[in-house]
């Protein structure tokens, strides 16, 4: 018998600023910044993911509990203009259980 996966939903306010409640299952995209692409939201990852370019610049919501950013990542962010507490690369978030219920915000690389 075959696993049915659970879906979970979270909050995405795009570029221009209007909020979208989104579902997804775990492990369905390799990371944020693709699902979010993959919707139409955002024509994003010039570096295709490796977290070289910063397109991808969001703001977590305040109870984000994900993992801590790579070396590449924490560069990239401290080199945007935008950068902010709770700056992360939607490439570095993976779609899984600990995105679900949180809010992320469109920052972009300027």
């Amino acid at each position: 018998m075959l696993k049915k996966h659970k879906t979970h939903n979270f909050a995405y306010k795009d570029s221009m600023g209007v909020l979208h409640q989104l579902s997804f299952k775990p492990h369905s995209y390799p990371n944020l910044m693709e699902y979010i692409r993959d919707q139409g939201f955002e024509d994003w990852g010039d570096c295709r993911g490796r977290s070289w370019c910063g397109t991808c610049h969001i703001k977590t919501s305040e109870n984000a509990n994900l993992p801590i950013e790579n070396e590449d990542e924490q560069h990239c962010l401290l080199v945007l203009p935008n950068h902010q507490n709770g700056s992360r690369l939607a490439c570095q978030i993976l779609m899984d259980e600990n995105i679900r219920e949180l809010e992320f915000e469109y920052l972009g690389d300027n």
